[in-house]
């Protein structure tokens, strides 16, 4: 029986240190990992953007609704570029990111704040203009 015992403790040793190497080299390839990450030289992806609660939203807005989609979102004249938003391309020209005034309508279920008659609502938005440039870090827009 001493001998099972033996066998099993040492078995379980193995193991137990089997599972010690892997965990210290799983730290060594993170550990390189990120040393690299942090080392190679990469331009930045981002943009400013504002956080607001819920409070300053609701405090500087004139309408605060409820309300669903009534109709497919369709295209406005409108054509502009988005502010303070650069697009570059890989030869590192920048230029401004073009957008596309658009219009959709809402059923009101409920107004929470503003004028409480309000059924159907208007919304005026934008959208990007269809580009074959791949760009990381879009603008956050709604669509419908």
């Amino acid at each position: 029986m001493k001998c099972c015992q033996r066998t099993l403790l040492l078995s379980l040793r193995s193991s137990h240190g089997g599972t010690r190497g892997f965990m210290t080299f799983l730290r060594l390839v993170l550990a390189a990992s990120t040393i690299l990450f942090c080392v190679t030289p990469e331009q930045s992806q981002a943009h400013l953007m504002e956080a607001f609660t819920y409070q300053e939203l609701l405090a500087k807005s004139d309408l605060v609704v409820i309300a669903t989609p009534k109709s497919e979102t369709t295209d406005t004249a409108e054509q502009a570029f988005f502010p303070n938003l650069v697009r570059e391309d890989k030869d590192g020209r920048r230029s401004k990111v073009e957008s596309i005034g658009v219009e959709t309508i809402f059923v009101v279920a409920a107004v929470l704040k503003g004028d409480k008659t309000i059924k159907k609502l208007t919304l005026h938005h934008y959208r990007e203009v269809s580009s074959s440039h791949v760009m990381v870090n879009r603008p956050l827009l709604v669509f419908f």
